[in-house]
């Protein structure tokens, strides 16, 4: 492995408290009062359950999950990372995820696009049952476009 990859890995794992140059960020994922792209309504109930199993996964070393700018293939593309989940919480009618922009290509340019104001969106990738009770959140994609609504934009 390069030591520039090296570098990149061990920035996934270091704790959120330790001093390095990623850009705390959080967006809402899911908003309770709206139906996602797929029609789907979830459940607060099913949604608290998938945050809990999700959360307990990341924790409590943060950076376990790494997530892309793009849709991500089956297999992640290091070219792509852009940031990492620290936590998923309900704030009111929204699932929030406290995410760091990483100092990778791509999250650096995430970094610019958000300093000039530009709108992105966090933009979950669920595993779901037909009968929409067992959720699983899978990963999130940063996008220039909401998978719920306009109001649930990435925020610095």
């Amino acid at each position: 492995m390069k030591k520039k990859d090296n570098m990149l890995y061990e920035a996934f794992y270091k704790p959120r408290t330790a001093q390095y140059d990623m850009t705390p960020a959080k967006g809402a994922i899911v908003d309770f009062t709206m139906p996602s792209p797929s029609g789907r309504m979830y459940s607060k109930e099913a949604m608290e359950k998938a945050i809990k199993e999700y959360n307990e996964m990341t924790n409590p070393k943060f950076g376990e999950f790494i997530d892309e700018v793009t849709h991500p293939k089956p297999y992640l593309d290091l070219i792509n990372v852009s940031h990492r989940i620290n936590e998923v919480h309900i704030e009111g009618d929204k699932v929030v995820a406290d995410i760091d922009i990483l100092d990778t290509e791509k999250g650096r340019m995430v970094k610019k696009l958000l300093k000039l104001n530009q709108s992105l969106y966090l933009n979950p990738i669920f595993s779901v049952d037909e009968n929409n009770s067992d959720v699983k959140l899978l990963y999130t994609i940063i996008s220039q476009y909401p998978s719920i609504n306009e109001t649930c934009r990435l925020e610095k």
